[in-house]
């Protein structure tokens, strides 16, 4: 399988669907906003990329992020995630996310 086909399995699932109801309470369930990027991480046998929810390829911009991914001990695997940056106050900081990736963007 390809980055290509991991990708298209994914792309449906991200998209929000219109309900006729609320669901009821025991079936809602929530996670943690971490203050970050949501990204799906691929990983195939042509390599590793790092997909935003509307399909714009952010692996340029997350390097650690893709090499981490690559090394894991599997061939093929979809990841969904938030990818932060910490604060010293231990912390996440969405401003100190932006400053990484604008520091990056003015090394490049």
């Amino acid at each position: 399988m390809t980055l290509d086909d991991l990708a298209a399995i994914i792309r449906k699932a991200q998209l929000a669907t219109l309900a006729k109801e609320v669901p009821r309470p025991q079936a809602w369930t929530y996670e943690l906003k971490w203050d970050g990027y949501r990204i799906l991480a691929f990983k195939a046998a042509d390599g590793v990329r790092l997909m935003s929810r509307r399909h714009q390829d952010w692996t340029g911009e997350f390097p650690q992020v893709a090499r981490a991914v690559g090394r894991l001990f599997t061939t093929e695997c979809v990841l969904d995630g938030e990818v932060c940056a910490i604060g010293p106050n231990g912390l996440p900081s969405f401003q100190l996310l932006e400053d990484v990736l604008e520091v990056q963007a003015e090394a490049a």
